[in-house]
């Protein structure tokens, strides 16, 4: 018996999970590092750049209120931020 598709969600949540198994099957999961508090980054200042250290949340909030629309909906807000966190993290 076919049951209908209760939400676009239910869809997104399908189609991610294909996209990551890619019919290769579960794959076991590895337990990452957790991301330092402080984080290095380049700062432009008066024709140059300087290394500064940043708190890892105090980062995720200056990029997302640079990448985000203004009025965009909170979980938008939080989709974003967790997505900019995961790949700081991953990409350190």
């Amino acid at each position: 018996m076919n049951r209908p598709i209760r939400s676009w969600r239910s869809v997104a949540l399908l189609a991610a999970a294909l996209l990551v198994l890619g019919g290769r099957g579960l794959a076991p999961v590895s337990r990452a590092a957790a991301p330092p508090e402080t984080i290095r980054i380049g700062v432009h200042r008066g024709g140059k750049y300087d290394v500064v250290s940043v708190p890892l949340e105090e980062y995720v909030a200056r990029v997302l209120a640079g990448e985000a629309l203004p009025g965009s909906a909170p979980a938008a807000m939080d989709a974003l931020a967790i997505a900019i966190r995961t790949y700081t993290a991953a990409n350190l």
